[in-house]
């Protein structure tokens, strides 16, 4: 009789340990829905450790550090660094299997928060990771009736500045800043001489290719790099 009350004791402590700590660990953001807009952040990830402290970031970029409470599994709060708690409010905590849905209102606008488990040994990556260091056109789609781009090599540089053709002895080389939007995979590039245009293009990467799309006055224009050994 004495065994089966421990025995007991020790389920009932166990099953309580693993619900309290169902939160706890590594989790990606795979969608964000404002009313009926999404606006999912790029490769944005959390952690929850158990001590109550959380990390997150996008990609390799780690941008927040503060800590979170759950009561009950029910709801999820985060706080600061300092402590203080985020002016929001709460998250009401559900599962959809095994994803972790958040959800509340925040300037009287309901938000609904999708995220799923990660391995933290296949970190998600954003395409600001993929895209520092040197790279070599190897294909470009033309557009009728535009100036030539004149871009042959590029070497993107984590402080997000970006030089294009240096040491090319045929092609003129300039620079840029760049950087990467937080919603979605789009190239910013804004030439540092003053009367450039700035140049938006959708990125992707495959393999060590990374490929530019982009419509220039009703006409697709396509560029696919290689990485430079």
């Amino acid at each position: 009789m004495q065994n089966i009350l421990l025995l007991s004791l020790l389920f009932f402590s166990t099953s309580i340990f693993c619900q309290a700590n169902r939160l706890v660990g590594y989790w990606q953001v795979k969608q964000v829905t404002v009313e009926q807009e999404t606006m999912t952040p790029v490769s944005k990830w959390f952690h929850f450790d158990a001590s109550g402290n959380m990390q997150g970031g996008n990609g390799g970029n780690m941008n927040l550090f503060g800590s979170w409470t759950s009561e009950n599994e029910s709801s999820l709060i985060f706080s600061n660094q300092q402590g203080k708690p985020d002016r929001d409010g709460p998250f009401s905590v559900s599962w959809e299997g095994e994803l972790l849905i958040l959800e509340r209102d925040e300037e009287f606008q309901p938000v609904k928060v999708t995220l799923e488990a990660f391995d933290p040994t296949n970190w998600p990556r954003a395409p600001w990771d993929q895209i520092s260091g040197s790279w070599i056109l190897v294909s470009d789609t033309p557009v009728p009736n535009a100036e030539a781009l004149q871009f042959a090599e590029a070497f993107f540089r984590w402080d997000n500045s970006v030089s294009f053709n240096f040491g090319h002895e045929t092609l003129d080389s300039w620079t840029a800043l760049w950087r990467i939007h937080a919603h979605r995979p789009q190239l910013e590039l804004a030439p540092r001489a003053t009367d450039a245009a700035i140049m938006t293009w959708n990125i992707e990467f495959s393999k060590e290719q990374m490929i530019w799309t982009r419509n220039f006055e009703g006409n697709p224009q396509r560029l696919v790099w290689t990485k430079k050994p």
